[in-house]
């Protein structure tokens, strides 16, 4: 009999002595666990008065345990009368020669003799091979920032969410537990709890989902088989009935604005939600009432000026939020340029759509595409020109390619691979006498170009910064950009001017005054003024978020700040910085807390550590393991 069978055995009995010894207030069992007497009437909770009804009952004393019920909970006394332990939620007679209890969501232990053998403090118990087996709960213990304790669980689970709050679990159950204010907010009766968002969770029973909010109270019903978070305040609810599979919608206060009877939602635009059914398209506003009729094949979105582009019988065209043809569906595409423009397609023709006018503007062109700063591109005879939203010719359409950086307010065209700058209006700004075979989006005012294979850079005059002679280059962060000459890196300023000799296998970018870089197979840190401040001796190094740098050497892991002191020696197994400046260590199998300069914050023997930002708490857990103890 494997251990998995052997608990059930103990859950079983545990069901059919609860339910046998339900409608007692006293039951008196013999050396064996045998009911010797039994009896409904209520008995005041000491042992005089309960020796006493046993003795006018004809029962002697001291031939077993008593348990007494006293409405509420139940009290165990050993054969001499001594109370061995109180407040029993359950009591089961398992077949090993023993009283299996439950009290507080915990198991405990006691002989058929009187013996104690286990406090109510397990999660699981079993007997395997002559001896009984107990696994204890995992020990959660919260404290604050200078280390003082502050409260301690007993879970078999617990998980602690930022927003203050955690799943703690029970008898393979999970309920939430605020960790500022100790309130369990819920019983432990979910198969699963996860974090929605700040002031939700989702919570799981069998295969049904629902919501609950901070206060444990019930804001979508545990009646869906999935809940999606909508990219508005709303969220989409999936309800699966056999093989039919329908959606609906709900605010994020429970309310429910579009029941769960459609084939899809999509979301919400200008306040509309788009909602199909039998293949069709319709729209419905946040009242869930149906403002827009199943009609279309596939919905739009609905932009400013109240239209969207929806296709019907495999053509597209214009509506507004009546539903009314602002366009008829007669083109093969349309876009959206502004609130009086739109561009449509129709074979290999583009041309323009005036909403004012409601008709097309007759002029054609190959193509049509809207681009940053509300420019619009255009196609003729295989060459590009630039349109302005007002269609105002910008650019003549005789360029390979052009490309629009509105934060620049510039624009970059190219032909005969030579390119000019221009202003937004489109008047010349300069012209590039390089023909460049790629030139890249601007980054802190300077783009890459490559020229001839090799790399450099031009401000947005069009000034030539950084030389094309590098073999390989990577764009400006912190001003300092990484280039490559040959197999080595290094890194030059805006100036040309070379911070680090480029005398590396491999360079990242710099991170809070430092850049990780790569010689000889191994890592180490160089400055902003090319000083080598960690030497190349690690097998990895990693930056982390808070400007600190994560070092590992030979296995095990250390810390460097962003000047290169190693505070931290590579001595622990793992590393992990759980709040700014505070890491949780592991050595052998145990994790610890030590600070900045490696002074140990925290005992030594804990099984996990998490940070709570939102309290500003730690928690330390102490995992259940099994013990064995003699029967």
């Amino acid at each position: 009999m494997n251990r998995i069978q052997k608990y059930l055995i103990l859950i079983l009995t545990f069901n059919i002595h609860f339910l046998a010894l339900a409608s007692d207030s006293l039951v008196y069992f013999s050396m064996e666990g045998a009911i010797l007497y039994s009896s409904s009437k209520k008995i005041s909770p000491t042992w005089p008065d309960i020796e006493l009804h046993l003795k006018k009952n004809g029962t002697k004393p001291g031939k077993g345990c008593v348990a007494q019920y006293n409405g509420s909970f139940w009290k165990f006394f050993n054969p001499t009368g001594w109370l061995i332990v109180d407040s029993i939620a359950d009591i089961s007679k398992a077949e090993e020669r023993a009283f299996l209890i439950r009290k507080n969501h915990a198991l405990g232990l006691i002989s058929f003799q009187g013996k104690l053998l286990a406090k109510p403090i397990h999660t699981e118990i079993k007997y395997e091979s002559g001896f009984w087996q107990t696994k204890e709960q995992n020990i959660i213990t919260i404290k604050d920032k200078k280390q003082n304790k502050i409260r301690t669980y007993r879970y078999e689970y617990f998980f602690p969410f930022d927003n203050g709050f955690a799943v703690y679990g029970v008898d393979g159950q999970k309920g939430i537990i605020n960790m500022a204010t100790d309130v369990r907010t819920t019983e432990p009766v979910y198969d699963e709890v996860q974090k929605f968002n700040d002031t939700l969770f989702l919570v799981r029973k069998k295969e049904n989902v629902g919501l609950l909010n901070r206060e444990g109270e019930i804001v979508v019903p545990v009646d869906f088989q999935g809940i999606e978070k909508d990219e508005s305040d709303y969220m989409r609810l999936k309800r699966v009935r056999g093989k039919t599979v329908t959606w609906g919608m709900s605010n994020y206060r429970g309310r429910i604005v579009i029941p769960p009877l459609y084939d899809e939602i999509a979301a919400i635009t200008s306040g509309l939600f788009p909602v199909k059914k039998n293949n069709l398209w319709g729209y419905f506003d946040t009242n869930g009432q149906k403002i827009i009729e199943f009609f279309y094949d596939s919905y739009g979105s609905f932009v400013s000026s109240g239209l969207a582009a929806v296709k019907k019988s495999g053509q597209y065209g214009i509506i507004d939020k009546k539903g009314t043809w602002v366009a008829f569906p007669e083109y093969d595409a349309v876009q959206y340029v502004n609130d009086t423009v739109w561009i449509w397609r129709r074979g290999d023709l583009s041309g323009f759509y005036s909403v004012p006018k409601r008709m097309g503007i007759p002029y054609m062109y190959s193509w049509l595409q809207t681009t940053n700063g509300g420019f619009v591109l255009f196609k003729q005879s295989g060459k590009y020109g630039l349109l302005s939203a007002s269609r105002e010719v910008i650019l003549k359409p005789d360029w390979e390619k052009i490309t629009v950086f509105e934060k620049e307010r510039i624009i970059i065209a190219m032909k005969d691979d030579f390119y000019s700058i221009f202003y937004f209006n489109g008047n010349l700004k300069v012209f590039m006498n390089y023909p460049f075979s790629r030139f890249d989006p601007y980054k802190e005012g300077m783009a890459m170009v490559v020229h001839k294979n090799k790399y450099g850079f031009i401000d947005k005059d069009g000034l030539l910064l950084v030389s094309t002679q590098y073999d390989e280059a990577r764009p400006f962060n912190s001003g300092i950009a990484a280039v490559r000459i040959g197999e080595k890196w290094g890194f030059v300023d805006s100036k040309e001017k070379f911070i680090v000799p480029p005398h590396y296998e491999e360079v990242q970018s710099f991170s809070i005054g430092a850049a990780i870089v790569k010689k000889s197979g191994k890592y180490g840190l160089v400055n902003k003024q090319g000083k080598e401040i960690s030497k190349t001796i690690y097998s990895n190094i990693t930056a982390l978020s808070t400007g600190n740098f994560l070092l590992e050497w030979n296995g095990r892991f250390g810390i460097a700040d962003n000047t290169g002191v190693e505070t931290i020696n590579p001595i622990y197994k793992d590393v992990y910085e759980i709040a700014p400046n505070i890491f949780k260590v592991r050595d052998f199998l145990k994790y610890f807390l030590v600070d900045i300069n490696n002074n140990r914050i925290s005992e030594t023997d804990y099984d996990d550590i998490y940070y709570s930002p939102t309290t500003a708490q730690y928690i330390f857990i102490k995992k259940h393991t099994w013990k064995a103890i003699q029967p």
